[in-house]
């Protein structure tokens, strides 16, 4: 079973509500805070759900699904959506170590993507 995350950000590891921020690819590990569209709670409240379990299959549209093929890596940086600026996943591409969040499973259309996190890792490439 899939979950549609249209709200998608990012929390490091220090367990504040410090979204990922910054610019270019993320370098610490980051988890995903589950929200639907419209929900506002969290910011009435100043409290939400992070996704912290085993692995799990998500759909998104924070995302750059240009080039993305199927057991592509994914890292957390910055995506443009609808020329708003975001912290989402993008291709690990480049030479050099990343953080992998997650792997594609699926690519719908033009703009959402379906991924699989099972935790953090470095690869180099």
């Amino acid at each position: 079973m899939s979950t549609i995350f249209t709200s998608v950000s990012w929390l490091t590891e220090r367990w504040q509500s410090v979204r990922v921020t910054g610019s270019g690819e993320g370098t610490k590990n980051a988890f995903q805070v589950f929200s639907l569209k419209g929900q506002y709670d969290t910011q009435a409240i100043g409290k939400t759900t992070l996704l912290f379990l085993g692995g799990y299959e998500a759909e998104t549209t924070v995302a750059t699904v240009a080039g993305l093929a199927v057991g592509d890596f994914l890292v957390v940086s910055d995506v443009s959506i609808s020329a708003v600026n975001k912290r989402g996943l993008i291709k690990a591409a480049g030479a050099g170590q990343h953080l992998v969040v997650a792997m594609v499973t699926r690519v719908i259309g033009t703009t959402k993507v379906r991924f699989w996190h099972q935790g953090a890792f470095q690869i180099t490439i």
